[in-house]
């Protein structure tokens, strides 16, 4: 087996082909025209791989989620209207798969990452760590908080299992209400199976592929997407603080189908 490698080798080329080309082809697959009445065409995203930025302390109320093996929970309010290749969303539901949908309720993505974009089930997804992930010991939670006045949720898989190998992972999905998420790392390996990094709209047309492939590790660091027509009002969101103590508040939901 080759050996594994660290994320931000990885993005070292991969990004720097994700920015030349949207630089001249902003989208990804065809125009779903989800821009706006007039047709406009939908924002593509700029990336960026900031090592040593690891995550988000879970600040405010925070809610526990038991997510089963294969399964995605049903819909949770997001706190705030999130645009997202050029619609707007205020939903979302968690995937045991290391991905976050915003539209509907899809499937889990069984059992490896698909190249991005792809139509079909899943679409209109935030996918962190999208492989055979087993969340039955996890912790899998989420807070509304603000970052920089920006609000935001957060989306964390904490010691979620990879299946092929039977480590622990820990990463997080983040959400701003300006359009800007993120996904941030403690620790992520892929194993034998695929694993893909990126984000796709609503039918799975356009999308912002990160990595789709086998051998990659991450630790502390970040992956965030910008969208490329961001307002220049734009607040700035990066925070670098360590993770502090336990939530103010815990809330545990059961029943998700």
């Amino acid at each position: 087996m080759a050996p594994s490698h660290r994320i931000p080798r990885v993005l070292t080329l991969c990004l720097a082909l994700t920015l030349a080309t949207f630089a001249t082809a902003p989208l990804l697959g065809a125009q779903t025209g989800g821009g706006g009445g007039d047709g406009a065409a939908a924002p593509a995203y700029n990336t960026t791989s900031l090592d040593g930025v690891g995550l988000l302390p879970l600040t405010g109320d925070t809610v526990i989620v038991p997510l089963a093996d294969e399964q995605v929970t049903s819909a949770f309010d997001m706190g705030f209207a999130f645009p997202f290749f050029g619609q707007t969303t205020t939903l979302f539901w968690i995937a045991d798969n290391g991905f976050v949908t915003l539209f509907e309720q899809t499937g889990p993505g069984c059992c490896q990452g698909q190249p991005i974009p792809t139509p079909g089930d899943p679409d209109g997804i935030m996918a962190a760590w999208w492989t055979d992930l087993d969340p039955t010991a996890a912790n899998i939670t989420f807070a509304r908080t603000q970052v920089d006045l920006n609000d935001t949720l957060i989306v964390e898989y904490e010691d979620t299992e990879l299946v092929e190998t039977g480590e622990d992972l820990t990463f997080q999905v983040v959400i701003y209400e300006n359009g800007t998420f993120e996904f941030r790392y403690a620790f992520v390996r892929s194993s034998p199976q695929v694993v893909s990094i990126g984000a796709e709209n609503i039918d799975g047309t356009q999308g912002v592929e990160v990595f789709n492939g086998t051998g990659a590790e991450a630790e502390d660091m970040t992956i965030r997407f910008t969208p490329n027509q961001a307002p220049s009002e734009e607040l700035a969101i990066f925070d670098l603080s360590p993770r502090q103590g336990p939530a103010d508040t815990i809330v545990e939901v059961s029943g998700q189908g």
